[in-house]
């Protein structure tokens, strides 16, 4: 029997004696009657039986084993369980400081009860090195004990234990471990200071002077959040010690330990940003960061990197206190997959790093015990044990412990991991020393027939088997291939892929006959996920190989499939039909689901704020920038009529889209699939307007839009069809969106996404602007399925925590229409961006056909011509409505924009207040929703609003309540909006000052011209002088400056060219000399 195999059977051992006691204590516990003593007994028994059937089938089962033995009085069997826990599983920081602080609640003066409480210490410390709470456990315990140590009647061991020595090495040790955790260190180091000088008092000697004077050089070196508080200690402990030396002291330390106060204020930010959210995200962006800072100058600190890794594993720990839905009883499968990237993240770091082998080792051993369903933790660890030429006991002893947590056997991803990992650590080895290839074979046999069992169909990509393969053909072994081919194509008979790959393996070995054999027997399956693409193989195989006859007979054998393969396509599309009928017509019951519908209002502003942020993108897509037009020049003045009505009824045409009615959602594309890819699949459907990918999980999904509605029944019969080696699902776009409303005041993207989520895989979510109304509260949220859409259902109607039952109900777009007639209050749109020879009669023309007008207000110059706004009012509200589906069109010449008289007052009336309670923010992904936007920033703190910045598509205004609020904001780190890092800066920098004569508006600086452009005066004394802090280049703008964020120059209100100005706003010299006082 092996040693695993022996400390396996061991604690079988002990666990079932375990159970046995329990069972036997278990009349005493009814004779008692009491009730908490027969829940306890059943609660350990429990526990004793899920440990003993398998010990990581779940974490909390040990807790809960210790818990219930304690109740029970039965010390000895919770010593036990616990002494399991820690044998399978890396502890998280609660559980230690639970147990220990039981052990330290009991006397512990004799030798060894101190051992026993020591050696938990260090077991605790193995699992949590970066935990600021045990060790501050564990130092006070040492401080007290050396206390008692020096009371009379002391014991022997007390006084060995506890002597002051050993304490100041306890003190160095915490402190060690925890030197470079830039916020919690000071903790740990400010009590072995305090330790240290209280000893001083009493013993004023000068080693001992010596000894705290080195610490507190040694600790200003190293940064951290207290250094001036660090500083100033130093400088009283000189004063008070050697103050003759004190100016030389000082001077000396502020040298040293400024490249520390440099490192800690470049991470200043991060630090605060990841104390008021400690989360998976947030750790792994400030650890991307670390190692890669974003100054030329700036390097990585290793130091740093490997504590901010031990603080993240410490504060993404993946257990709760109790058994949940995750691998395990873990929190749930997106924390256990956080948790596992953290580690591997952490285990690659530290070789790229070059740290010594045992510190490798202990990360990958401590992340297999904290995450051992993660096959890429398991693969870290052998990779290790390879790395750094351990036995190959070492190896065979990790990968058997791997596969008897059964945790990856369900997991099939993580189990092709393993295997491939330890069958790659074995074909190294077999071809370095020429033999052991067998092993390797036998390894991926079994780890085969393991993913078999994991799944019914096993491993769709048939990976293990392709390795196989591989191997056999490298060692000449031909007919060991053609076994595999057979094998699968008996598990996998549907694939075309295991088909189209075994006749081309015979092909190539120079087997023609078998491998149109392969062929034959394929071609009239008629489960074949992609019979098409068997035909065409077959089809180039015969041109290739075949003879006149085998190639006729080939094309007649596919020409009568076709005819099969058309009538079920047939059947599809007459499928496709009906469902989408049934559809249609079955939605309208769940529309009446929701307790309150969007207004047209509400929907229209969704679409025109949709179009807006999709111009752009669509011209980055395109790769082409829109021309000016000019004016039509034709002599004839009807045919230039013509044209013009001809281009704006296209741009109208073009803005009315019906999204919902013409689009479909793919799902199950492969991962990072090209757009060309998703086209070619529905090329023979109809035109397509766009195509939006994204990734939502292990796969991509798209929804496509056509320009007709028919073209949406003939996609639907692309259904199953395959894109690359990936089987694609194609379903209606509306039918698997919900429109949602009634939730909570405080919903937000995350918790509505994570609300939804059980019911499959979200697509996208889309929310309205509340820049207009700030009380809406409706969202529409799409699964990549109509079936996962279905099943959400269930929670409409369900009461929330406000009281008020959940409305969700399936996105009909007839239902829509019948909404849009209701509750419409706005009449009034105001127009922007109108050319300079619109006019009134244009203006009718243009918005005339969307209802009757009551009014047109024009802004007009001196001359009469356009100011280049207007003010529309229709006589009802549904029109105004319509008409904004003219925002975003191009008439004579530019893009106009058509938005709600109310939004526009509002952003128009923004005053200084306003500016300086903004944040701008820049790089914001193409098509980024403002309500969007506006969730992000709320979690950092309250936002009022938020609206685009005129003329562009990556910059917005996030509005605070207060200025104090955005002022805090812009400390922090820049948050992220789906992958893309924000930029930010004060948008008071970018507002106009307040004038007496009116201003002209500014031009942004990337097209203003030369001459326009304020130069700041680099210089105030004579002569030259030297180009200082805002130096302008020739270019009119500081070096280095990005002109997204710049503010616009603006002239001085006395009309001088800037020679008093000094930064964005001016200052005069009455101002300065006031401010010098």
């Amino acid at each position: 029997m092996s040693a695993n195999e022996s400390s396996a059977a061991t604690k079988e051992d002990v666990v079932m004696n375990g159970a046995d006691t329990a069972v036997a204590e278990a009349p005493a516990a009814e004779e008692a009657a009491d009730p908490a003593q027969v829940a306890a007994l059943d609660a350990l028994q429990s526990a004793l039986n899920t440990i003993g059937e398998n010990p990581y089938a779940s974490y909390s089962a040990y807790g809960e084993g210790v818990k219930a033995a304690l109740e029970l009085g039965m010390d000895g069997q919770a010593d036990e369980v616990w002494e399991l826990w820690g044998s399978a599983w890396a502890l998280g920081e609660d559980d230690h400081l639970t147990h220990l602080n039981r052990l330290l609640s009991a006397p512990s003066s004799d030798a060894a009860s101190l051992s026993a409480l020591h050696a938990a210490f260090s077991r605790a410390f193995t699992d949590v090195p970066g935990s600021l709470r045990l060790a501050e456990l564990y130092l006070t315990h040492m401080s007290e004990g050396h206390t008692l140590a020096q009371e009379e009647g002391a014991s022997e061991e007390v006084k060995a234990v506890f002597e002051e020595q050993r304490v100041r090495e306890a003190f160095a040790e915490a402190y060690e471990r925890v030197e470079w955790d830039l916020s919690g260190s000071s903790e740990i180091w400010n009590r072995w200071r305090d330790w240290e000088t209280a000893r001083l008092e009493s013993d004023p000697s000068a080693d001992r002077i010596s000894y705290i004077q080195n610490m507190y050089l040694a600790r200003l070196k190293v940064p951290h959040a207290k250094h001036a508080d660090t500083f100033q200690a130093y400088s009283t402990f000189v004063s008070t010690y050697d103050n003759s030396s004190y100016e030389g002291h000082l001077v000396s330390a502020n040298k040293a330990y400024q490249p520390a106060v440099a490192i800690w204020q470049a991470y200043e930010d991060w630090e605060m940003a990841i104390s008021a959210s400690p989360t998976p995200e947030g750790y792994l962006a400030y650890l991307a960061h670390a190692i890669h800072p974003p100054g030329k100058r700036d390097k990585p600190e290793p130091r740093l990197i490997r504590a901010l890794f031990e603080r993240t594993v410490r504060d993404t720990f993946p257990f709760a206190s109790s058994a949940q839905d995750g691998p395990a009883g873990s929190v749930s499968e997106e924390r256990a997959a956080s948790a596992a990237a953290v580690w591997v993240k952490y285990a690659e770091w530290l070789v790229t790093d070059k740290q010594k082998p045992n510190v490798v080792l202990d990360a990958a051993v401590r992340a297999t015990r904290t995450v051992p369903w993660s096959g890429q933790v398991w693969e870290e660890l052998l990779r290790t044990h390879e790395r750094y030429n351990h036995p190959e006991e070492d190896a065979e002893q990790s990968y058997l412990r791997a596969l008897s947590t059964t945790l990856l056997d369900k997991r099939t991803d993580d189990l092709v991991t393993l295997v491939s990992a330890r069958a790659s650590h074995l074909r190294r080895k077999a071809e370095e020393l020429g033999e052991g290839a067998d092993a390797v074979v036998a390894v991926l046999q079994d780890g085969i027939e393991r993913v078999k069992e994991s799944s019914p169909q096993g491993d769709e990509r048939f990976r293990l088997e392709k390795y196989l393969m591989s191997w056999h053909e490298r060692q000449g072994e031909f007919d060991e291939i053609a076994a595999v081919w057979e094998a699968l194509s008996k598990q996998l008979k549907g694939s075309y892929l295991v088909w189209t790959e075994w006749a081309a393996f015979e092909a190539r070995r120079g087997n023609p006959n078998k491998a149109r054999g392969v062929y034959k027997s394929a071609y009239a399956r008629g489960y074949l996920d992609y019979p098409e693409a068997v035909f065409q193989a077959w089809t180039e195989f015969e041109q290739l190989y075949g003879s006149l006859d085998t190639s006729q007979q080939a094309r007649n054998l596919i020409a009568k499939q076709m005819e099969v393969v058309n009538k079920k396509r047939a059947r599809e599309y007459q499928a496709a039909q009906a469902t989408a009928a049934q559809g249609y017509a079955g939605a309208e019951q769940y529309a009446a689901a929701a307790a309150a519908a969007p207004s047209a209002q509400d929907l229209n502003a969704m679409l025109v704020d949709s179009a807006a942020a999709a111009a752009p993108a669509e011209q980055a897509a395109t790769g082409t920038k829109r021309k000016a037009e000019s004016e039509p020049a034709q002599e004839n003045a009807e045919e230039a009529e013509r044209s013009k009505k001809a281009k704006l009824t296209q741009a109208t045409e073009g803005l009315k889209r019906d999204r919902e009615g013409t689009t479909v959602i793919v799902s199950g594309l492969p991962k990072a699939v090209e757009e060309d890819a998703v086209r070619k699949l529905f090329r023979d459907c109809g035109k397509i307007r766009e195509i939006v990918i994204k990734n939502v999980g292990e796969n991509d999904a798209a929804t496509v839009e056509f320009f007709e509605r028919n073209s949406v029944v003939i996609a639907l019969t692309r259904d199953k069809k395959r894109v690359g080696e990936n089987e694609v699902a194609v379903h209606m776009g509306w039918a698997t969106t919900l429109y949602i409303t009634n939730f909570p005041e405080g919903t937000d993207d995350e918790k509505l996404r994570k609300m939804f989520s059980e019911f499959g895989t979200i697509f996208d979510t889309r929310w309205p602007s509340k820049s207009q109304k700030a009380s809406r509260r409706f969202a529409f949220l799409q699964f990549v399925s109509a079936d996962s859409a279905q099943a959400s259902l269930t929670l409409n109607g369900r009461v929330q925590e406000h009281g008020h039952p959940l409305g969700v109900a399936i996105a009909d777009p007839a239902a829509r229409k019948q909404r849009t007639d209701v509750n419409l209050l706005e009449r009034e749109l105001f127009v922007r961006d109108l050319a300079r020879k619109t006019s009134r009669e244009d203006l009718e023309k243009l918005f005339s056909p969307f209802g009757e007008l009551k009014d047109i207000r024009m802004g007009l110059r001196d001359d009469g011509t356009c100011k280049g706004f207007a003010h529309i009012e229709y006589k009802d509200a549904k029109s105004s409505a319509d008409a904004l589906s003219l925002n975003n069109t191009e008439y004579k010449s530019k893009r106009i924009s058509v938005t709600l008289a109310d939004k526009t007052k509002k952003v128009q009336k923004q005053s200084r207040e306003t500016s300086t309670r903004s944040v701008r923010v820049a790089g914001l992904p193409p098509n980024a929703k403002e309500a969007l936007i506006q969730q992000e920033f709320e979690k950092l703190a309250p936002v009022k609003r938020v609206w685009y910045e005129e003329g562009t598509s990556n910059i917005a205004v996030v509005e605070f309540v207060s200025q104090a609020d955005a002022s805090r904001v812009l400390l922090m780190p820049p948050p992220t909006l789906d992958g893309h890092a924000l930029k930010l800066s004060e948008e008071s920098a970018f507002s106009r000052p307040v004038a007496a004569a009116p201003v002209a508006p500014a031009t942004p600086a990337a097209f203003r011209p030369r001459a326009t452009r304020t130069k700041i005066a680099t210089s105030t004394g004579r002569g030259r002088g030297r180009a200082g802090i805002g130096a302008v280049s020739r270019g009119g703008r500081p070096e280095g400056e990005d002109v997204s964020m710049s503010p616009p120059a603006v002239p001085a209100a006395n009309g001088n060219d800037g020679a008093e100005a000094s930064g964005s706003g001016g200052k005069t010299q009455e101002q300065f000399r006031k401010m010098l006082g």
